[in-house]
């Protein structure tokens, strides 16, 4: 799907119908990364959640005293943030290949289960624009879901015709000074409940 199509399936199919499809606790990946960042080192900190959809982990952080901001392409979805979630958290509609932001403007870029929705041109972009918009040493944390790879050898995912190989998910995030990466589950209902397993990359500019 394209970018327009993308939207259109998650304003109309997704968020219209099923409202807070995830429920309001914060996902694994962000209590993991809480866990590897530290909450100490979160307060007062500028952590930008791309792709936040209606912002549950955009408000976990922000209850650890972190100056959040999240930022989503599903009109939708930013309106249930901006109605349900508390004020001092910054909601923006806007399209995560280009971050309606400056550069080095962030400590934290926090991106789960999105970019797997993209061509791999797009991937490299997402990720581009994260270590654009993060100050020198910042973290930038992927969430990338591993499904359909079974029976394609060191393979993460394999969706929308896009096979996306661990070697792919290295080299994408090869600006960035370290890396390191992590493999953790993630526990949905919707549908009835089931798991995902979950790459997460940590990644330091």
């Amino acid at each position: 799907m394209n970018n327009e199509d993308l939207k259109t399936y998650w304003d109309q199919e997704m968020y219209s119908k099923r409202k807070k499809i995830w429920g309001m606790e914060p996902s694994n990946v962000a209590k993991s990364a809480v866990s590897f960042v530290g909450i100490e080192n979160l307060k007062g900190k500028r952590i930008l959640d791309i792709g936040c959809g209606y912002g549950r982990d955009t408000k976990y952080f922000n209850t650890l005293s972190a100056n959040a901001f999240g930022i989503d392409f599903s009109d939708e979805a930013i309106n249930m943030a901006l109605q349900h979630l508390p004020k001092d958290i910054v909601f923006t509609v806007g399209d995560v290949l280009d971050i309606p932001y400056s550069k080095d403007y962030f400590d934290l870029c926090f991106c789960n289960c999105v970019i797997h929705w993209f061509s791999h041109e797009n991937i490299r972009k997402a990720i581009s624009e994260a270590y654009r918009v993060l100050k020198k040493d910042g973290t930038a944390i992927f969430g990338i879901p591993e499904f359909d790879n079974e029976e394609i050898e060191d393979c993460v995912f394999f969706y929308n015709s896009l096979k996306y190989l661990k070697n792919d998910m290295i080299e994408d995030f090869k600006s960035f000074k370290k890396i390191c990466i992590e493999e953790i589950k993630e526990y949905h209902t919707h549908g009835g409940m089931h798991e995902h397993t979950i790459q997460v990359v940590y990644a330091t500019k």
